[in-house]
């Protein structure tokens, strides 16, 4: 998008956000009559069931939980069925895209329905480009500033900007884009994932024809286990895994196959920045259960001190690729002839793998 046009689009996002913010603020004195006109059937806990008028409701509204407006009272919960036009607005900001939300409006929703909508989302910031909010009627540009959430609609956003937020909850869209680096340094520890995105455990995959590719990882994980369906990995995947002390993968480089265009089989792949591998000193245990392991294919990963390859072909695992590990204590091999540095006794395991330890004082 040129910058005419972001700028454009900013000003008409800022427009309508004084004239919503007016309207629902500062509401002129038939508003407010007519408002204050409004009833609402509320359902109790204890089963009571009351006619609410808007003031009374809004002094006592909690927000907005499922497809109910929720209000509290001495203790008590109690609910409001909210309406045809409240569950489409709610169906769009939790599920649209950024063209469908930026058309959404509050027509047919009540005013205690629209109260609970800001209250839900007083605390989400929405990114397309530009940070935006729900401002009770509507989507408007905002200022950064902090927020529990943020709704990554439209495009990659920077990992400074995240931090800016302090959130720690993503909602990834199908039309967000997110890089290794994208959670580097960030305060993100879940993410919601929209399809062809999706969040398992620690990692955030996309699905493509065939199996899926590994994106990213969370900077908050200690044992990082990539789903086994993954067939590719985008280099740097795992950069803002940097407490990472335990990682599985399916396979070791940026694909399962070794025939794959533009192969790479080392495993500090997962922590480039295209420049330097950031391997951290805190991985210690490594689980790969299928691919091929190249020569090598541990350069720049000092710290590993278990592998288990158990599940793998003898004959995809070269006689050097562990060459690199030096701090090796145990590893677990189908191949029983491999390349190591320093003293280690073999045994056999019940499953035929030979197991390496390292000797006592070597």
């Amino acid at each position: 998008m040129n910058a005419k046009l972001r700028l454009l689009r900013g000003a008409i996002f800022a427009l309508c956000a004084l004239f919503w913010a007016g309207l629902f603020f500062l509401a002129e004195p038939s508003s407010v009559s007519a408002v204050s006109d409004e009833t609402y059937f509320c359902l109790w806990e204890d089963g009571t069931e009351t006619e609410e008028r808007y003031f009374t409701a809004f002094r006592d509204l909690l927000g907005i939980e499922g497809e109910s407006v929720v209000l509290e009272r001495d203790g008590m919960r109690g609910e409001i069925a909210c309406g045809e036009a409240c569950r489409a607005l709610l169906g769009l900001i939790e599920h649209g895209n950024f063209g469908e939300l930026a058309a959404a409006g509050t027509d047919g929703a009540s005013r205690i329905e629209q109260a609970a909508l800001y209250r839900r989302y007083r605390k989400t910031l929405f990114y397309a480009g530009e940070w935006m909010e729900w401002t009770g009627r509507s989507l408007a540009v905002t200022r950064e500033r902090a927020a529990e959430e943020v709704v990554l609609l439209e495009g990659e956003i920077a990992p400074e900007r995240l931090i800016a937020a302090h959130a720690e909850t993503v909602y990834l869209r199908a039309e967000g884009e997110l890089g290794g680096a994208t959670f580097v340094g960030t305060y993100v520890k879940k993410v919601v994932a929209q399809a062809p995105y999706r969040a398992e455990g620690e990692c955030v995959c996309l699905d493509v024809p065939g199996g899926a590719r590994l994106i990213a990882g969370l900077p908050y994980a200690e044992r990082v286990d990539v789903p086994q369906d993954v067939t590719f990995a985008d280099e740097g995947a795992l950069l803002a895994c940097s407490r990472i002390t335990e990682l599985s993968l399916p396979f070791v480089g940026n694909a399962k196959s070794d025939a794959a265009t533009e192969y790479r089989g080392e495993l500090a792949h997962l922590f480039s920045t295209g420049e330097s591998y950031q391997t951290p000193k805190t991985l210690r245990k490594l689980r790969v259960t299928g691919g091929h392991l190249t020569s090598h294919a541990f350069y720049a990963c000092p710290s590993l001190e278990e592998i288990d390859a158990c599940g793998m072909r003898s004959g995809e695992i070269e006689y050097d690729a562990f060459a690199d590990c030096t701090q090796l204590r145990y590893l677990h091999c189908p191949r029983a002839d491999v390349f190591l540095r320093g003293t280690f006794t073999r045994s056999v395991a019940p499953c035929g793998c030979t197991v390496f330890e390292r000797a006592e004082g070597a």
